[in-house]
Protein backbone atom coordinates (compact mmCIF):
# COMPACT_ATOMS: atom_id res chain seq x y z
CA UNK A 1 0.00 0.00 0.00
CA UNK A 2 1.36 3.39 -0.97
CA UNK A 3 1.52 6.10 1.69
CA UNK A 4 1.00 9.69 0.63
CA UNK A 5 2.48 12.96 1.76
CA UNK A 6 -0.87 14.64 2.21
CA UNK A 7 -0.97 17.15 5.06
CA UNK A 8 -4.35 18.49 6.15
CA UNK A 9 -4.76 22.25 5.64
CA UNK A 10 -4.35 24.44 8.72
CA UNK A 11 -7.56 26.25 9.46
CA UNK A 12 -7.17 29.65 11.02
CA UNK A 13 -9.39 30.44 13.94
CA UNK A 14 -10.31 34.11 13.99
CA UNK A 15 -11.30 33.86 17.65
CA UNK A 16 -8.01 32.24 18.63
CA UNK A 17 -5.93 34.69 16.60
CA UNK A 18 -7.68 37.70 18.15
CA UNK A 19 -7.26 36.21 21.63
CA UNK A 20 -3.53 35.66 21.06
CA UNK A 21 -3.13 39.21 19.77
CA UNK A 22 -4.95 40.52 22.86
CA UNK A 23 -2.67 38.53 25.17
CA UNK A 24 0.45 39.79 23.36
CA UNK A 25 -0.76 43.38 23.81
CA UNK A 26 -1.48 42.84 27.50
CA UNK A 27 1.94 41.26 28.07
CA UNK A 28 3.65 44.16 26.32
CA UNK A 29 1.87 46.61 28.62
CA UNK A 30 3.02 44.93 31.84
CA UNK A 31 5.65 46.96 33.64
CA UNK A 32 8.17 44.84 35.51
CA UNK A 33 9.70 46.51 38.52
CA UNK A 34 13.24 45.60 39.43
CA UNK A 35 13.22 43.96 42.87
CA UNK A 36 14.71 46.03 45.64
CA UNK A 37 17.84 44.85 47.31
CA UNK A 38 17.17 43.18 50.66
CA UNK A 39 20.61 44.03 52.04
CA UNK A 40 21.55 47.32 53.65
CA UNK A 41 24.43 49.38 52.26
CA UNK A 42 26.66 48.23 55.11
CA UNK A 43 25.83 44.57 54.38
CA UNK A 44 26.45 45.09 50.65
CA UNK A 45 29.85 46.65 51.40
CA UNK A 46 30.72 43.73 53.69
CA UNK A 47 29.68 41.23 51.03
CA UNK A 48 31.77 43.01 48.40
CA UNK A 49 34.76 42.97 50.76
CA UNK A 50 34.33 39.22 51.31
CA UNK A 51 34.09 38.56 47.56
CA UNK A 52 37.27 40.53 46.90
CA UNK A 53 39.24 38.82 49.68
CA UNK A 54 41.55 36.34 47.93
CA UNK A 55 42.39 34.54 51.20
CA UNK A 56 38.89 33.10 51.55
CA UNK A 57 36.52 31.06 49.43
CA UNK A 58 32.74 31.60 49.39
CA UNK A 59 30.83 28.40 48.72
CA UNK A 60 27.16 27.47 48.59
CA UNK A 61 26.20 24.84 51.13
CA UNK A 62 25.03 21.45 49.88
CA UNK A 63 21.60 21.97 51.41
CA UNK A 64 19.54 25.08 51.97
CA UNK A 65 20.52 28.63 51.18
CA UNK A 66 23.52 28.85 53.49
CA UNK A 67 26.85 30.25 52.33
CA UNK A 68 30.10 28.85 53.70
CA UNK A 69 33.17 31.02 54.16
CA UNK A 70 36.37 28.98 54.11
CA UNK A 71 40.03 29.84 54.24
CA UNK A 72 41.67 28.94 50.94
CA UNK A 73 44.22 26.79 52.76
CA UNK A 74 41.37 24.82 54.39
CA UNK A 75 39.69 24.45 51.00
CA UNK A 76 42.88 23.08 49.43
CA UNK A 77 43.30 20.66 52.35
CA UNK A 78 39.68 19.50 51.94
CA UNK A 79 40.21 18.87 48.23
CA UNK A 80 43.40 16.90 48.88
CA UNK A 81 41.58 14.79 51.49
CA UNK A 82 38.81 14.01 48.98
CA UNK A 83 41.38 13.04 46.35
CA UNK A 84 43.11 10.66 48.78
CA UNK A 85 39.77 9.05 49.71
CA UNK A 86 38.97 8.52 46.04
CA UNK A 87 42.16 6.54 45.52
Amino acid sequence: MKTGNWIPPVLQSVTLESYLESVKTQLADIKINKPRNNLSRIEMAALKELRNNSAINLKKADKGTTVLIMNKSNKIQEAETRDQRAL
